[in-house]
């Protein structure tokens, strides 16, 4: 189907490049205008379907509840048919069987919406949600046209109870990070319990099958399976209950080996949850990655900000990790975001005032030091005065090492070019809040809409098409479309190829335009050997792209 879909647009491509020339007949316009249809409904169906798997809105919320219903709907019809044999006829019209199907037919759906956002086909059929539903979705329908229902692999939806700790966090029914916690560990402990007592009632009863059996199930009901493997992974191990065949014998072998590993961690998981909250007083180790330290006014809110700028999949520096360092332990919202984000960031308790804390971040091997001012401080000029402070501690402590400070008034700027070993050329930054809005307000009353471009182009934003309102047919009539589409470009340096070297700015711009979807606006040159200044739109009389050029 998708090589089919990929052949389909090609020869769009090929039939539209072909019109524009002036070299189409009338059936090819009659061709590309019916593709272009296709193609708007492609487009609409795939904007509806992202809507769908983004649980941040409001229809992407309603499927992650209905993901939820209907996984527990199916695995309480499924423990109500282990009463009843592996295999026998039913009646289409039982209420178990119709909810059952209807299950299943949502699942199908979600396969379908999942299936269509997916970023690479390929790898969607292969992924574990994927496989959940080609075990369990096809008998649903086989069940329905036989008039005969099998047990068999039903069991393995309970692998989809994994997730639901993050579907509970996602649709916001648990903002807590211990019961986050708490939640997902339990969640995981249940879906492994349940899919390895689906799998040894499914074995122990097909082995028993073969024996004169008088009753029904042959062999372990499912409870008794679920009993006799938490007592076994409990390593208690009763003797009441084992397994009565060799191939049964040869699934406990498989699942304890696994099981032990998920008792295990699952017992110390809930004791740590039950201590006290970490001290954050450790070290960080900086042999993994490299890292920026960020310092001063640390608050839920500063570092949510911050973090969506650095976390943004556009920037380049995605192996960079965060420590923040802060006096205070942080609040329990600002824990849950730290977890959210554990993998890129980290909290340690302590001042850049204190060298011994300055080194247990290893303050050294930073890339760089940030330092966050209040803006909201009744106090602008005693704000200032701390956060140069902490600058001063930390080039004491390392002088090479890169600070970029906030300050609130600009009066206080020249107190920094004071501090020792502050220095420009190797990267030092001082950013005045109040200069740059009063600057931005005077370009805005020169020039209206400025300062929106301005922020837009400083600001990393993404583009979902699915969150603009379209009242007509075609969505890019809709001029927020446009404004979103616009405020999702951002302003990037970097170095150009060395294919471009002789070569003058508008040819340079015009490639990466067409090639590149890049639009570029300046060039950076060296005016001598210790700074440098930025051309826009060089003429192409005065420069051309040299290897240094960026």
């Amino acid at each position: 189907f998708i090589l089919v879909w990929r052949l389909i647009r090609s020869i769009y491509i090929y039939i539209k490049q072909k019109s524009k020339k002036g070299g189409g007949s009338a059936r090819d316009m009659c061709l590309a205008r019916i593709f272009r249809r296709v193609f708007g409904v492609q487009r609409m169906v795939k904007i509806f379907a992202e809507d769908l798997s983004y649980p941040k809105t409001r229809k992407g919320r309603i499927m992650t509840w209905l993901t939820m219903l209907f996984t527990i709907v199916a695995i309480i019809l499924y423990l109500v048919d282990t009463s009843e044999s592996l295999e026998r006829c039913i009646k289409r019209t039982a209420i178990a069987v119709i909810l059952d199907f209807i299950c299943n037919i949502f699942f199908l759906w979600r396969f379908t919406v999942m299936c269509i956002v997916a970023k690479d086909k390929l790898s969607f059929w292969v992924e574990l949600n994927s496989l959940i539903d080609f075990c369990t979705i096809p008998p649903a329908f086989l069940t329905m046209y036989l008039g005969t229902t099998w047990l068999g692999l039903r069991f393995i939806r309970a692998v989809r109870l994994n997730w639901f700790g993050d579907d509970v966090a996602a649709v916001k029914l648990i903002s807590s990070h211990k019961m986050l916690n708490l939640s997902r560990t339990l969640c995981q402990f249940v879906s492994f319990w349940l899919t390895a007592g689906g799998l040894y009632f499914l074995v122990d009863n097909m082995s028993a099958q073969d024996t004169q059996c008088t009753k029904s199930p042959c062999g372990l009901t499912f409870w008794e399976s679920l009993y006799f493997l938490f007592i076994t992974l409990s390593t208690i191990g009763y003797g009441d209950k084992h397994p009565s065949s060799r191939e049964s014998q040869i699934i406990v072998i498989f699942i304890i080996i696994v099981g032990l590993a998920v008792f295990a961690s699952f017992m110390p998981a809930l004791v740590e949850l039950s201590q006290k909250p970490a001290s954050y007083l450790g070290e960080y180790d900086d042999s993994k990655s490299s890292h920026v330290i960020v310092s001063g006014y640390i608050t839920t809110s500063t570092v949510s900000n911050f973090m969506r700028d650095f976390l943004h999949p556009e920037n380049e520096n995605q192996e960079t990790t965060a420590v923040f360092l802060n006096p205070t332990p942080p609040p329990e919202e600002l824990q849950n975001l730290m977890h959210r984000h554990f993998y890129r960031c980290q909290y340690f308790q302590g001042s850049p005032l204190g060298s011994g804390d300055l080194q247990r971040v290893k303050c050294d091997t930073a890339k760089a030091c940030l330092v966050i001012a209040n803006k909201h401080s009744h106090e602008p000029d005693a704000e200032d005065a701390a956060n140069i402070l902490r600058v001063i501690s930390i080039k004491n402590f390392r002088a090479c090492v890169r600070v970029i400070i906030q300050i609130l008034n600009y009066h206080n700027e020249e107190h920094l070019f004071n501090v020792p070993d502050w220095n420009k050329v190797h990267g030092d930054e001082v950013i005045c809040i109040n200069e740059l809005k009063l600057g931005l307000l005077g370009k805005s009353c020169l020039c209206p809409g400025f300062s929106t471009m301005v922020a837009n182009l400083i600001m990393m934003s993404s583009f979902q098409p699915g969150n603009y309102n379209n009242p007509s047919n075609d969505v890019r009539d809709h001029w927020q479309y446009e404004y979103g589409f616009g405020a999702s470009n951002e302003l990037y340096t970097g170095a150009m190829s060395s294919d471009f070297v002789g070569m003058t700015f508008p040819m340079v711009a015009e490639i990466c335009l067409i090639k590149l979807h890049i639009l570029l606006i300046g060039v950076e040159v060296e005016t001598n050997a210790d700074s440098s200044g930025i051309l826009f739109n060089p003429s192409p009389s005065i420069f051309k792209f040299s290897e240094n050029s960026r």
